[in-house]
């Protein structure tokens, strides 16, 4: 099983989601693999440190663990999906190609990961009080 965090990052409604360098297709949430050792959060923080620049990761609370496929033939995704007080305006860096402001409302939900597209919007999209915009 692969052990990951995750950022739920909404701003007016969209969620910032990105691709890949490795994997240009699925939309992901920004963060990644947690390292042996290493807590959920400090693996957030590290992963938004390397993925994403021009932002400042502020306090992080846990909205709840998602387990689901990856999309790739019999491989499982365990992730630990945080909020937090972000500041500034994300470019991708790193690993990160391209990073989306995806509106569930309006844009094509078959291009998300399955665990985003069938465990973390039926349960956080539309905003509710534990996972609201938060601006800078």
């Amino acid at each position: 099983m692969i052990r990951k965090s995750g950022l739920w990052w909404l701003r007016d409604g969209k969620i910032l989601l990105c691709r890949t360098r490795k994997n240009s297709g699925r939309l992901i949430l920004p963060g990644g693999k947690i390292e042996a050792g290493e807590t959920p959060e400090a693996a957030l923080r590290r992963e938004l440190a390397e993925e994403l620049s021009g932002v400042v990761c502020g306090e992080a609370v846990l909205l709840g663990e998602y387990e689901d496929q990856t999309g790739t033939e019999g491989s499982a995704i365990h992730i630990w999906l945080f909020r937090a007080q972000m500041t500034g305006d994300p470019s991708p860096q790193g690993e990160v190609k391209e990073l989306v402001w995806f509106d569930p409302r309006t844009d094509d939900c078959s291009q998300l990961a399955p665990s985003i597209r069938n465990q973390i919007l039926p349960r956080l999209y539309p905003p509710a009080s534990g996972a609201a915009d938060h601006r800078e």
